[in-house]
């Protein structure tokens, strides 16, 4: 089914907030219908503007009487995040809202956020960890909500390093060492975060971070919002949802504005170490096996566990597997093979897996039940044993982290612009070796065997790392614009190790006869990219356009 973008009239940058709400009241009835593949980056499911589900909320909306939404600032499978202006202190916030299923009075936020007001160094930077100011809870159509306030932070971990850390050795180390260190943090205060990775910890602002802006200012500086019309299939607006659907705040236009301090955030999932959950909502590959497989309770080795490949992630700004066994395949590359009590839910896990995938497929005969044999089919399971006492793992892990990286460096241009290029690398001999060290200390199947964070931040690798070791190549290295959106660099990260894995394993010849045709290729996938770009969403104020989402009630 093809979508009909409908274009509002040219408009001048927004000199007010009330040329914006203007703004965006304007769109033009679409006359047909887009179900599926609305062009948005980083937005929510429309689907959970439901009962239950998500508070549908707009640009300008007051919050409490007391928050002016002004932008979007992310989402999550469990609530939304707004940008607010609170004029009576002229002071920004970030308003977080659950989804109403998701808002209880003995919420784990408000539990921890009471354990912690009664330590008063949580409040201190150097905690590296940020607690809401303060609650309240909205009664919408879609229920009640819970609703934390916190102050200002910048993006996550993860976007900055992707896009502004490059090769910079110390300040990679730095944040992995402040993450660290909030998490010692908790775990000195008995507190367990349950949700520990990149994703949720947050850069901090310089100073005050953009209090000394009122919300007309900071519209001067901003890339309007793309966003996307929401209606019901029978092409009407719902109490349910909001008018709109927008992509969220595009930090890169903040950047000199956002510090390398490291905040850990998110408490959704955290509890205290003498009452563990029966189950957290982690993702599978920063779970530890006892999260995953059962065995032992949730506590401060689960957190290690994540705090291990979060580090791994964080260092080498490559992404973990996303498949259903990749956690599995991790466990057993880098901790060795997974042993008891871990092993029969693990192969019964896999074993269902295997049977809804050749469901889905039907190109996979019948796996065999795990209790019919201990040969269970798959690199995962086989060879199992109680104990290991070799080294694998830590072999496993220095092979990992020799592998050749990517990274983005800046530098000045002839035209005195800063210019951003790729640059292979690797890690130095040396610090493969101690990086390995560390995380084989952290990844343990046993929860009690795994490093604690005082011993952590005393290891040699936080002592000082050396500088990369960069790779020399004859070939022109690929050139980012001067200021990349936040998503650019990780898609261009993904395009240069496509063509890379290809270009080192032909010989000279080889290369220069597939070097044509591909350029080619390249060439055609990019026109047609930008082409659907341009057709389908509109960045700016001088050219917004608006398309119509349905929303299936």
């Amino acid at each position: 089914m093809s979508a009909n973008v409908s274009e509002t009239p040219s408009v001048s940058v927004c000199e007010s907030r009330s040329n914006a709400k203007a703004e965006m009241d304007q769109s033009a009835e679409p006359d047909e219908t887009l179900c599926i593949g609305y062009g948005l980056e980083w937005v929510e499911n429309v689907k959970d503007y439901r009962p239950g589900g998500l508070h549908p909320v707009d640009m300008f909306d007051m919050l409490d009487g007391r928050f002016e939404v002004i932008h979007k600032l992310g989402n999550g499978g469990m609530s939304t995040v707004w940008l607010c202006y609170q004029k009576e202190i002229k002071s920004w916030r970030a308003v977080k809202i659950n989804k109403a299923s998701q808002s209880h009075d003995d919420s784990p936020e408000i539990r921890i956020m009471e354990i912690l007001k009664k330590d008063g160094s949580v409040l201190r930077s150097d905690s590296h960890v940020v607690m809401p100011l303060e609650i309240f809870w909205i009664d919408g159509p879609n229920g009640r909500h819970l609703c934390t306030v916190l102050p200002l932070l910048g993006p996550t971990l993860t976007a900055w390093r992707e896009n502004y850390l490059g090769t910079d050795a110390t300040r990679i180390n730095n944040a992995c060492y402040q993450l660290t260190k909030g998490l010692a943090f908790l775990h000195s205060r008995g507190i367990c975060h349950g949700d520990l990775r990149p994703g949720n910890a947050l850069m901090r602002l310089k100073g005050n971070g953009l209090d000394e802006f009122e919300p007309e200012d900071l519209f001067q500086m901003l890339t309007y919002p793309n966003r996307r019309e929401v209606y019901t299939i029978e092409g009407e607006r719902s109490a349910h949802s909001p008018k709109f659907v927008i992509e969220p705040l595009c930090w890169p236009e903040l950047t000199k504005y956002i510090s390398d301090d490291v905040a850990i955030v998110d408490f959704g999932e955290a509890f205290e170490k003498s009452s563990p959950p029966s189950s957290l909502g982690i993702p599978r590959m920063y779970a530890a096996p006892e999260i995953l497989y059962g065995g032992f309770s949730p506590g401060i080795g689960s957190d290690i566990w994540s705090l291990a490949f979060s580090i791994l992630v964080i260092r080498t700004c490559t992404t973990l597997g996303s498949t259903f066994c990749a956690p599995l395949c991790a466990m057993e590359r880098f901790a060795g093979p997974i042993p008891p009590p871990f092993r029969q839910t693990a192969a019964e896990e896999l074993y269902k897996e295997n049977m809804r995938y050749g469901k889905r497929t039907g190109e996979m005969e019948k796996p065999m039940h795990p209790e019919e044999s201990d040969q269970i089919t798959g690199e995962a399971l086989v060879g199992l044993t109680t104990n290991t006492t070799d080294n694998s793992g830590v072999h496993e892990l220095e092979l990992e982290l020799s592998q050749e990286l990517y990274g983005e460096v800046s530098a000045p241009g002839d035209d005195g612009k800063v210019h951003f290029d790729w640059i292979r690398y690797r890690l130095p001999e040396t610090e493969v070796k101690i990086l390995a060290d560390l995380l084989s200390q952290l990844l343990k199947y046993q929860p009690d065997q795994r490093m604690r964070t005082s011993e952590i931040l005393k290891h040699a690798w936080f002592k000082g790392i050396p500088e990369v070791v960069s790779i020399v190549d004859e070939e022109p290295v690929i050139t980012a614009p001067e200021e990349p959106s936040s998503t650019a660099p990780s898609l261009r990260n993904h395009v240069v190790r496509f063509w890379e894995s290809i270009r080192t394993r032909l010989p000279t010849g080889r290369r220069l006869q597939i070097s044509a045709p591909l350029l080619v290729l390249g060439i055609t996938f990019g026109v047609c990219t930008i082409g659907y770009r341009f057709l389908t969403a509109g960045v700016t104020y001088q050219n917004v356009r608006v398309i119509r989402i349905i929303l299936q009630e």
